[in-house]
């Protein structure tokens, strides 16, 4: 989700576009929501290990892949706090090299 977040040129803009969207209705719908019991959070992230990132990133060249790739353990855990935490509307940007931060 990360290619939401920013304002540089992005080879695929639909993409990048339906990326920010899911931000935008994070934020608008999320009191609505509450009023049902529904919590609704976004997490944005960056190159996660996985089958398929890891089968893309056979094909790239190193000096494109970053050092750091997230651990499906790692966001795990990130969901279980925001499943035990009440607030709604949260968006959690994680990209590889940095640590996560909230937009909202």
């Amino acid at each position: 989700m990360q290619k939401g977040v920013g304002h540089e040129p992005h080879d695929a803009p639909e993409y990048a576009a339906s990326k920010a969207a899911v931000m935008r209705l994070t934020s608008a719908l999320s009191n609505t929501l509450l009023q049902r019991n529904v919590k609704m959070n976004t997490i944005c992230l960056g190159w996660v290990d996985t089958p398929a990132s890891r089968q893309t990133r056979e094909g790239m060249n190193t000096s494109e892949i970053p050092e750091t790739i997230l651990s499906t353990d790692d966001i795990a855990k990130k969901v279980m706090d925001f499943i035990h935490d009440r607030r709604t509307g949260r968006i959690l940007v994680w990209k590889e090299d940095e640590d996560p931060y909230n937009m909202t």
